[in-house]
């Protein structure tokens, strides 16, 4: 299968936003694509985060969304890549692998210090694929979420 990487653009945005949508519905989230659409536009809009895709020309096979954050501790930049969805029919075509490769490339040239990630603990071909491309565990810290929902 023959596909680019490269950075998304607003002409992409309404494709996207379906593809996102099944990236919300694989973690158990209710169809919003209008919700995608509005949420991925505001995140472009306002600089907050950075999307690379994988495209075949015509169509979005994947993409990764990727989150500034900063390291009080190393007194530098990181990322969080939040974000890493392949369309089913795409899989096992390399694409993940190349979309972390973007991120990694650009990582560096931001002068990031690190990437972080999280995924469930049942997604275990995530994890061999992470792990695969250098990732690691990280067996000292414990993470911890506060709900400010209702």
């Amino acid at each position: 299968m023959d596909f680019t990487i490269r950075q998304v653009n607003n002409d992409d945005l309404i494709q996207l936003s379906q593809l996102f949508n099944d990236y919300r519905e694989f973690y158990g989230q209710e169809e919003d694509v209008v919700g995608c659409l509005e949420f991925l536009r505001a995140r472009q809009r306002n600089n907050e985060s950075t999307i690379f895709i994988a495209t075949d020309n015509e169509h979005i096979l994947g993409f990764v969304q990727l989150y500034p954050i900063f390291s009080s501790v190393n007194l530098s930049r990181a990322l969080l890549l939040n974000d890493l969805y392949v369309a089913p029919q795409s899989r096992k075509e390399g694409i993940a692998s190349a979309l972390i490769d973007a991120v990694t490339t650009f990582a560096k040239k931001k002068h990031a210090s690190w990437v972080m990630l999280q995924t469930q603990h049942t997604n275990t071909d995530a994890q061999s694929l992470y792990e695969k491309l250098g990732f690691k565990l990280d067996l000292d810290c414990r993470y911890y979420y506060l709900s400010t929902s209702d």
